[in-house]
């Protein structure tokens, strides 16, 4: 549990506070510990999305309010790939603990893995993180006016070799030793934190999936089921490794999510 971890366990980390409505840009940062998109790159991004099919894709005040699909384009041009996770099944079978292989042994069980699920040409993609969404009961009205009630943060496992390094005043980043996130070392040594920015810091949700599980339950499963939330989403986030069938994923790698 996380109250049990070892000293040192929580990470330096690179983490946002809420502005106005744009946890959707906190969130996505969070998942890449980098300053990597700014509020008007957002908005760049949205009005792209808005110019292929006419939607809104955020709060129409200029606030935030970012979905899906902006979040989706920035972080698959970063070099990541989103999968939703299905949730009529249960939170067990989300796969967080799929690291690369690092040997031969290790690539021959994950290939069986592979065989077992029909897909045997596919590399095995380490989960770097999750992105949640939360949606608060909300009057009609203000559902109407673009305050809908929901909010991004992001889950990620974090590596706890890496040190930190300043960048400008007020924030911090880590810095690169050398790890990837396809590497056995973030399952080696990772903790997972929550980077909720509405939180003043990162909260450490434990080192396994087991804490991640129950977090997820308490936080998620047990406040729909108590009506304290009306419904929630959970992205798994990997990294955009090559595939026999990326120059076709490629042509759809600004694709749009139907909600």
């Amino acid at each position: 549990m996380p109250d049990k971890l070892p000293t040192g366990a929580c990470p330096p980390s690179y983490h946002e506070r809420q502005f106005l409505l744009c946890c959707g840009l906190h969130a996505t940062n969070a998942i890449l510990q980098d300053h990597r998109f700014s509020r008007r790159d957002f908005e760049r991004l949205s009005l792209e999305i808005t110019q292929i099919d006419g939607a809104s894709h955020k709060n129409f005040l200029g606030l935030g309010n970012y979905d899906a699909n902006v979040i989706q384009r920035a972080l698959q041009r970063s070099g990541y790939r989103l999968e939703w996770f299905d949730k009529r099944r249960p939170l067990s079978e989300l796969e967080l603990d799929l690291p690369a292989p690092s040997n031969k042994r290790d690539g021959q069980k994950a290939t069986e893995t592979a065989k077992t699920k029909g897909e045997e040409d596919a590399p095995v993609r380490p989960c770097v993180g999750l992105l949640v969404n939360v949606e608060y009961p909300r009057p009609a009205l203000l559902r109407w006016m673009g305050f809908e009630g929901s909010h991004w943060y992001t889950l990620r496992r974090v590596d706890r070799r890496k040190d930190k390094v300043e960048d400008s005043p007020g924030k911090e980043r880590v810095e690169d030793t050398g790890e990837r996130d396809g590497d056995v070392s973030l399952k080696d040594h990772g903790v997972w934190m929550n980077f909720d920015s509405r939180f003043p810091s990162p909260v450490v949700i434990g080192s396994s999936p087991a804490d991640v599980f129950a977090f997820l339950n308490k936080e998620l499963q047990a406040k729909v089921e108590s009506k304290e939330l009306r419904n929630f989403t959970l992205i798994r986030v990997l990294p955009d490794l090559p595939s026999p069938q990326s120059e076709s994923a490629r042509s759809s790698a600004d694709a749009i999510v139907v909600n």
